[in-house]
């Protein structure tokens, strides 16, 4: 079951400006029990609702922030846990040990509460927030040549470890560059399922990747000839939608 799915079953409250746009879940241990089912990791935000000017900022611009949105959405289990009100909240809130009446916090862990990445309690920017993310994520890239660039690039955006992708030129071939999530699919996998969709008749290495040529008129072809508007799109909702043609 999706993130999304779940907010529809418990029935998600209105939204405040304080927790921004990202769809959180209300109910701590049904997102324990999602983040089991779905091997992501639980992204808990202890907040404060109403909350002062900090808290509102951080919501306004950082968990609004439409690719962050669809990142946390995509690769996380999204639980927010009120730090001023009583009742379940404040149960877990205690469990954590985390002040009431606070500004945001955000603990990273897995479904037994082991922390993947340090507690963050500010600075409250777009950049810091990311950089969390990240050490969190296991993004890898990886170069391969194609016989037709507009193809693979189509073809590897299918697969669910791709978040990224940009087409080119290097040593007279054309290629494909994806960034790819190494959580889903390793290297070797992700080398071994481009080779399936005849995308891989080579694999460049980093240091020879460092010369490729991007060629952006090409990048993401079929979304460009379908005239779509590319403005808002996170970069893999842009793979999904050039694959879908």
């Amino acid at each position: 079951m999706t993130v999304f799915a779940l907010v529809a079953v418990l029935g998600a409250v209105p939204q405040p400006v304080e927790l921004g746009k990202v769809p959180w879940l209300r109910d701590f241990e049904a997102a324990v029990r999602l983040s089991k089912e779905t091997k992501k990791p639980l992204l808990v935000l202890f907040d404060e609702v109403p909350g002062c000017d900090t808290v509102r900022g951080f919501g306004r611009e950082v968990l609004s922030d439409p690719q962050l949105v669809a990142v946390i959405s995509r690769d996380f289990v999204p639980v927010a846990v009120l730090n001023n009100v009583g009742g379940a909240d404040a149960k877990v809130l205690q469990s954590f040990g985390e002040p009431a009446w606070n500004n945001p916090v955000v603990r990273i862990i897995d479904a037994d509460r082991k922390p993947l990445a340090p507690r963050f309690d500010g600075p409250y920017s777009l950049e810091a927030f990311q950089r969390v993310l990240a050490s969190v994520r296991a993004v890898e890239k990886v170069t391969l040549s194609a016989a037709c660039f507009w193809e693979c690039e189509a073809r590897l955006g299918k697969l669910d470890a791709v978040r990224a992708s940009r087409v080119g030129f290097l040593q007279g071939e054309e290629v494909v560059e994806v960034e790819f999530d190494a959580k889903v699919l390793n290297r070797t996998q992700l080398v071994a399922e481009a080779t399936k969709l005849e995308c891989a008749d080579r694999v460049f290495t980093p240091k020879e990747a460092e010369s490729i040529r991007y060629s952006e008129k090409d990048t993401k072809y079929f979304l460009r000839s379908s005239r779509r508007s590319m403005d808002g799109l996170s970069e893999q909702e842009k793979v999904r939608l050039n694959s879908a043609r």
